[in-house]
């Protein structure tokens, strides 16, 4: 067998190995889907009707492109699309009009190729405003993202501002409907002093302490 027909043979079976590893038995593409965040988690208060939107950000692990399809089991949420090509960003609109105060649990699906992820969704409602959840605003440069925790008064949680700040540690107060948060970084400590505009947005200040002591206007939208 001549040289040229080897390297022909050797072309096609690398070829086919590569093209049966993209498939499974059925012709299914092998799909490694990414998902973030893998939980979402609503806040708000009983009787409210609309609260803020979510998003997934829908991916493959490989430089592949392929269509996905979404489906829910909650009946206090919906999926304005339900399929598309990846990648892709899913919208989660969640409505909990008619709800009672307490704790609401489903499911999100996500299926591309042979792949299929379950995102678990949940809603807490309370019959008063909580500041428990995600929280990001911009004060002029610096994009500020909490992850707040309330009990009673108390408020902790973690987050991140721009650099030169990074990671944060937060305590704080809240006496409705005035907040009160120290902002802890490896070498600065900032203040965010506000109030609710609404249930999904707080005002205030964001002043930085020490040397370079400086404000800014700051409102931050639940997530």
């Amino acid at each position: 067998m001549s040289p040229y027909r080897l390297v022909v043979i050797a072309i096609a079976l690398a070829a086919a190995c590569r093209f049966a590893s993209d498939e499974d038995a059925r012709g299914v593409p092998l799909v490694r889907l990414l998902v973030t965040p893998d939980s979402l988690a609503f806040h708000g208060r009983a009787g409210a009707t609309v609260l803020p939107d979510r998003y997934l950000t829908l991916d493959a692990a490989t430089s592949v492109s392929g269509r996905w399809t979404a489906s829910q089991d909650g009946n206090w949420f919906f999926l304005p699309e339900t399929e598309g090509m990846l990648p892709s960003l899913l919208t989660v609109a969640p409505r909990p009009a008619g709800l009672a105060a307490g704790t609401y649990a489903a499911s999100i699906w996500i299926v591309a190729g042979n792949d299929r992820v379950r995102v678990p969704v949940t809603l807490e409602l309370s019959l008063a405003v909580s500041l428990s959840g995600r929280w990001v605003g911009r004060a002029e440069t610096l994009h500020v993202a909490l992850d707040l925790n309330q009990s009673g008064s108390q408020i902790i949680g973690f987050g991140t501002v721009a650099e030169p700040v990074g990671r944060i540690g937060v305590t704080g107060t809240w006496t409705d409907p005035t907040v009160s948060l120290i902002l802890s970084g490896a070498t600065d400590t900032l203040r965010f002093n506000g109030s609710l505009l609404d249930d999904n947005a707080l005002d205030g200040t964001l002043t930085r302490t020490g040397t370079g002591a400086s404000s800014a206007a700051l409102t931050l939208y639940r997530q």
